[in-house]
């Protein structure tokens, strides 16, 4: 085999007497002569060109657009120029020059010098070869070890870490996978090269051998140069600069994003992503990733191992198990995730469970949502396997939301600081009814036992009759468990549907001040007393009192009724007991489909006084009003 000093030395002068010849051609040569045999120059124009030459020592160049340039046999010259360009050398000892653009350089046997130029090429490495990538993220594509051997490839600016150049072995790996000689390959592992012993990167002076295992390949014992990376040592690679993306090494590969709104995806090893500022999307994928979001509001996944995954300020979505994107839409993973460590931090974020490890999840200060609690996944309709994980959820400060599916089966979540009364956290049984055997919706679960709330100790525990599989019989199972609270002390407003968990129809009464009070799905009283606030009946038949102050009362579905009273009391020539819309001291109007109580309270005519939203006129009856003192 040529010595790597004397190839290299043999390509230098090959290359440096090609760039003259090049300058000498493109000066002398006419133009789109063309002799089949003979050494031509061809030229494309602006367009895409395809230039195809025979046996002789031509020159192809391409210029503008995205060109197709096949020298064939020789020992030719192949200039892409300006565009995407697809350059083939054929047999002998080629130049391949990119230019600027996205190219493929596909060089073919003997031995040449490729110079990739700007953008982010793909460089076949076949043949021996003396290459420089040039600016942008280049992929080296290595399709076979065993002619790799013979005809090792130097790579003089290889750019190392996340985003730089890639050396890609998936197809060379491939030709010698042992699953390829098994009945039942998916039962064995993927190849991890490294670990396996099939490949190693080593050091040689100030330069980083990529080396592969002979007797792997059949080829005899040691080991031998695959790929010669120039000027930089092996801990400068990481597991980002190779497919599969393992880290030659073993060890914490690390990608860190920028201000701006970063896309960082992990490698098939351990990694710590930071997406720093700006709206990131960062994926996890196998090993025990750190993923750290930043400011922005990020979208973060974590993978398949134990991850750590934190959203940092911002309003963020996150994913403890892996999801792929698929050009439009998120594709799951083919198996659960682990057991994930995570921190929603400041902002209003959403968190999704999917059906990974026994996570333990704090949503940090603000009003989080937390999805799939207790239930088996089903988003964007895809239909998993049950969560089988036990997760702990800390809401902290806020108002937080807990989305409650439809359990199969999967084991009851844990949350430890769920906030009761009147403006505090939310347990929304809305997706959870729907699968309930037996419900009729309108009807409160926990008057028909649907749901029951029971005092565990210290804790309170909601269960709900579920059948473990369609047509058996149905009976309670436990989904949820709220560490340190009582049963007496959820209302109404703790859950979506506002049903009240005792099962007993009420007063919902406020305080002096700007109040927000909802009722219940039952009939009940509700009053604002002093302030502006909103009040909401929900279903039942309600009687709305808005009290001092401007409120907004939405009354829900039912018979709901609008105490007039204080409304009456500031009239003019009221005559108590009469009828204020008969004497023409009260009107309903309707404007852009809402309807709007208006009282005379002077000379100058009427003044708004409650506005029902998204009511139309016409349903109102004397039954909605009571003026009586």
């Amino acid at each position: 085999m040529t010595s790597r000093s004397t190839a290299i030395s043999s390509l230098d002068s090959q290359a440096a007497a090609a760039n003259r010849l090049q300058s000498k051609i493109i000066m002398d040569a006419p133009f789109g002569d063309h002799n089949p045999d003979g050494d031509n120059l061809l030229s494309g124009g602006a367009g895409a060109d395809r230039l195809t030459s025979g046996a002789g020592d031509d020159w192809l160049i391409g210029r503008d657009g995205n060109d197709r340039l096949d020298a064939g046999m020789g020992n030719d010259g192949l200039d892409g120029g300006a565009g995407n360009d697809w350059l083939y050398g054929g047999d002998g000892d080629d130049i391949l020059v990119g230019g600027d653009g996205d190219d493929i350089l596909s060089p073919g046997a003997g031995s040449n010098v490729i110079l990739g130029g700007y953008g982010n090429d793909r460089i076949d490495l076949q043949g021996q070869n003396i290459i420089v990538g040039g600016d942008g993220a280049d992929r080296y594509s290595l399709n076979d070890f065993v002619e790799a051997v013979t005809t090792p490839d130097v790579i003089r600016d290889f750019e190392v870490g996340y985003g730089g150049d890639i050396l890609d072995l998936a197809s060379a790996i491939e030709r010698v996978d042992p699953r390829n000689n098994t009945e039942y390959p998916w039962l064995l592992d993927p190849v991890q090269p490294f670990t396996s012993g099939l490949v190693r990167v080593v050091a040689s002076g100030n330069d980083t051998l990529v080396q592969v295992n002979l007797e792997w390949i059949g080829k005899g014992l040691g080991y031998a140069t695959i790929v010669w990376l120039e000027n930089l040592a092996p801990e400068q690679l990481s597991a980002y600069n190779f497919n599969p993306p393992y880290h030659p090494l073993g060890q914490v590969s690390s990608a860190i994003g920028t201000d701006e709104s970063d896309m960082l995806t992990g490698s098939l090893g351990d990694d710590v992503l930071s997406g720093l500022g700006g709206h990131d999307s960062i994926q996890g994928s196998d090993g025990t990733d750190r993923i750290d979001g930043g400011e922005g509001n990020d979208t973060l996944f974590g993978g398949l191992g134990v991850d750590t995954i934190l959203g940092g300020a911002g309003d963020d979505e996150i994913h403890g198990d892996p999801f792929f994107w698929g050009g439009d839409h998120w594709s799951p993973a083919p198996k659960p995730g682990g057991a994930d460590s995570i921190d929603g931090g400041d902002g209003n974020d959403t968190f999704y469970e999917w059906r990974g490890g026994s996570n333990t999840i704090d949503g940090g200060a603000g009003d989080d949502v937390f999805h799939y609690v207790s239930s088996q996944a089903d988003w964007g309709g895809y239909e998993f396997y049950p969560d089988q994980s036990l997760d702990r959820l800390t809401g902290g400060e806020g108002r937080d939301t807990y989305l409650i599916g439809y359990p199969q089966n999967s084991p009851a979540d844990v949350v430890t600081d769920f906030a009761t009364g009147s403006g505090g956290d939310i347990l929304d049984v809305s997706g959870l009814l729907s699968g309930l055997p037996g419900y009729i919706g309108g009807t409160s679960p926990f008057v028909t036992g649907h749901l029951v709330l029971e005092q565990s100790g210290t804790d309170t525990v909601l269960k709900a009759l579920i059948a473990p599989y369609y047509g058996a019989e149905a009976s309670l199972q436990l989904i949820l468990t709220l560490e340190n609270t009582r049963v007496d002390d959820l209302a109404p407003n703790n859950f979506v549907p506002p049903y009240d968990p005792t099962g007993n129809h009420g007063a919902v009464t406020g305080a002096t001040g700007a109040d927000s009070l909802d009722g219940t799905m039952d009939p009940e009283f509700v009053e604002g007393l002093d302030g502006d606030g909103i009040l909401r009946g929900h279903d039942g038949n309600d009687l709305i009192e808005g009290g001092d102050g401007n409120n907004r009362l939405e009354g829900g579905a039912g018979g709901d009724v609008i105490d007039l009273s204080n409304v009456t009391r500031y009239l003019p020539d009221y005559v108590n007991g009469s009828d204020p819309f008969e004497a023409g001291l009260l009107r309903l109007t309707e404007s852009d489909g809402d309807t709007m109580l208006q009282a005379k309270v002077s000379t100058a005519g009427f003044s708004t006084v409650l506005v029902m939203a998204d009511i139309s006129l016409d349903p109102f009856s004397p039954e909605n009003f009571d003026w009586m003192p």
